[in-house]
């Protein structure tokens, strides 16, 4: 009996050290899993991705414009940027005080230019780029009379109220004053020759093509007869006396290509005698 005891002792300690071997096996595998997962490459390869995944490059740019957005604003918002020596003009020059031009605006070719009041923004007339800091731009008067605006772009390339900084509205007159034209007689014979002595054309008319020309009395703007081109200044123009007898007009128009009443300048009235030499 006792030694059946000692015998099943015996055999209970194998069981207890045979069970205490698999569960330090069972702790071993356990602490090696870590290892053995993608935990520690997975951490190190996810912050690298972090960076590469952000668009960096169109991050920056966007942070660009968001910049020169910004500085347009800031302009447009700043006072006395553009501002001109008069808000009437007939003839001569306009000159154009502006100020407070960045680096930036320099770099990205910033403009003044004159524009029709209310043109869409690619419809500039004469521009120029301004220095960095304060300057005088000068231009010409516009050949047409009418209203016009002078606008400062805070760069070139983009037209549009964005980049839009400023504008200053101004006037150009119409020149019909101080223009005269005398006839060499008030009525001429069926055949020969009328001398028309022209006077203070303007080089802003000449440029628009100011023209004088032989209308039949009371006919519409468009219904010219011989016509010529004055110079700038005095000048003689020589007309062929119309084959048909009665009341002319000899007319001057400030330019070509618009005939109304707002480009006529002024009118001489004349008679042609019908073949015979009776009215």
């Amino acid at each position: 009996m006792k030694k059946h005891i000692i015998v099943l002792v015996f055999l209970l300690t194998i069981s207890i050290v045979a069970c205490n071997k698999n569960k330090n096996d069972s702790v071993d595998e356990g602490t090696s899993a870590p290892a053995s997962a993608p935990v520690a490459d997975d951490s190190p390869t996810a912050e690298k991705a972090v960076p590469t995944a952000v668009p960096e490059a169109n991050d920056s740019a966007g942070d660009n414009d968001a910049v020169k957005s910004k500085e347009c604003e800031k302009l447009t918002n700043a006072s006395s940027m553009v501002s001109l020596d008069k808000d009437t003009y007939s003839l001569g020059k306009i000159t154009v005080s502006v100020k407070g031009i960045t680096e930036k605006m320099q770099s990205e070719s910033a403009f003044v230019a004159i524009y029709r009041a209310n043109a869409a923004h690619e419809a500039w007339g004469k521009y120029d780029y301004p220095p960095v800091g304060d300057s005088q731009l000068t231009f010409d008067v516009p050949d047409d009379g009418g209203q016009y605006e002078m606008r400062l772009y805070c760069r070139d390339g983009q037209y549009d109220s964005g980049t839009l900084v400023t504008s200053v509205p101004f006037t150009v007159n119409e020149l019909l004053l101080e223009s005269a034209v005398a006839l060499d007689a008030a009525v001429y014979p069926a055949s020969g020759q009328i001398i028309a002595n022209v006077t203070g054309i303007t080089q802003r008319m000449h440029n628009a093509k100011a023209f004088v020309s032989v209308y039949k009395a009371g006919s519409a703007h468009n219904a010219w007869g011989e016509y010529h081109y004055p110079s700038a200044g005095d000048s003689v123009l020589t007309f062929n006396v119309p084959e048909e007898g009665g009341a002319y007009e000899m007319r001057l128009y400030n330019r070509d290509g618009q005939y109304d009443d707002t480009t006529l300048v002024l009118s001489v009235p004349f008679m042609v005698l019908p073949v015979g030499g009776l009215l």
